[in-house]
């Protein structure tokens, strides 16, 4: 074996050596104090980007009623604010579903750690703030000042990416499922429903409507019949 065949060689397998090295520091690494903690298991994790308080109803019906749903299956869910996230939480968990959180370095580990683990992670979002073609249509957003727009510019951008790096994505209606599919291959619609006490809530509120009716009708027609009398 001639010596240029030697350092073909020599670089060709050091080239392997380092992809194979590059690939491991990639990969998130367990400590293995995690593995002494008892554990107990859920179903699914709900990691929440919205600002509850700020932006209430996205939470309440794209986590709360979702996990209420899933709750009436007999599915044990759980629900975590993504900045408060530890990657090693999906170590509990069978299921993820990230509702619009932009993306982190933590959430880049937790999905590829959860990946690795063969978890599946989804994505759910209820309008298309992952792309800033549609976000630029927005006559609010061209009022923005440049700062103003770079910086809601890079949110969309990065709930883009984080949404690129999930399984598939959970979505509101029809139109939305469509678009969403030039992103992800695998779409499923869920749409926004009442929760249990919206309806407990309502059905008092027919009733009550109704008692007024009834008493409404009665007052007129007593007070026909005192008018004739």
């Amino acid at each position: 074996m001639n010596n240029c065949l030697k350092i073909l060689l020599f670089f060709f397998f050091l080239n392997i050596l380092i992809k194979t090295y590059k690939n491991y520091k990639r990969k998130v690494k367990i400590p293995m104090r995690i593995f002494g903690k008892k554990r107990i298991i859920r179903d699914v994790l709900f990691i929440n980007g919205c600002k509850n308080k700020k932006v209430p109803h996205p939470y309440r019906y794209r986590v709360l009623h979702q996990m209420e749903q899933l709750n009436a299956g007999n599915l044990d869910c759980y629900e975590l604010y993504y900045l408060n996230l530890n990657p090693f939480i999906v170590l509990d968990f069978h299921f993820i579903i990230i509702f619009r959180c932009p993306w982190t370095q933590t959430l880049d580990k937790t999905i590829k750690l959860a990946k690795s683990l063969n978890k599946i992670v989804l994505f759910d979002i209820d309008d298309l703030v992952i792309d800033t073609k549609y976000t630029n249509s927005i006559p609010y957003i061209k009022t923005l000042s440049f700062y103003e727009k770079s910086l809601y510019d890079d949110n969309v951008i990065r709930m883009g990416k984080t949404l690129k790096l999930c399984e598939g994505v959970i979505t509101t209606t029809k139109i939305l499922a469509q678009e969403l599919k030039n992103y992800v291959q695998k779409v499923f619609i869920n749409h926004n429903v009442a929760s249990e006490e919206m309806f407990i809530l309502s059905q008092n509120a027919l009733k009550i409507i109704k008692s007024i009716y009834i008493i409404l009708i009665f007052t007129i027609n007593l007070q026909i019949k005192l008018k004739i009398n």
